[in-house]
């Protein structure tokens, strides 16, 4: 029975140092699965901050984009109200135009219906007054193509 003593000691022995080497080794890999989770979370966070600085340095670039091209957009509508007024301005100097053109034609029929009246001449009133509103015509072509380009580059530079 000594022998059964001996080994019953021993596995006792061995069941002790079993549960010491299993308390020691559960120990050393909660701290091991520490270290890493914490080398995780800091490379996690660093990570993050490098997104959130990108982010953050293109939302900066969106609005200023966004102000530039509210100046922008500020400036042609204060282009296109200028070339409204000065429309306008030429549609009354063409609708004066027009009436002194009938009123002078009136007056020339009148003065052609009495006998021994000169011919009119040619008209030579309607000169300036096509090439003005060729130029403007030509003008409003060219605000009008701006005015797209600069709507098309507003829309292409506005955030989703």
């Amino acid at each position: 029975m000594s022998i059964l003593w001996k080994l019953g000691g021993a596995a006792i022995v061995l069941g002790v140092l079993w549960a010491a080497y299993g308390s020691w080794h559960h120990s050393v890999y909660n701290a091991g699965k520490a270290e890493v989770q914490a080398a995780w979370d800091k490379d996690k966070a660093g990570r993050q901050a490098i997104v959130d600085a990108a982010v953050k340095q293109q939302q900066e670039r969106d609005d200023a984009i966004i102000q530039a091209n509210a100046k922008d957009l500020d400036k042609y509508r204060a282009v296109v109200a200028d070339a409204a007024s000065a429309g306008l301005a030429l549609a009354r100097r063409l609708r004066d135009a027009e009436r002194r053109q009938h009123a002078a034609e009136s007056a020339l029929s009148e003065i052609n219906s009495r006998p021994g009246a000169a011919a009119p001449g040619a008209d030579s009133g309607d000169g300036p007054l096509t090439i003005a509103v060729g130029a403007a015509l030509a003008e409003c072509t060219d605000n009008a193509a701006q005015l797209n380009a600069l709507s098309a580059e507003v829309r292409r530079n506005q955030p989703p």
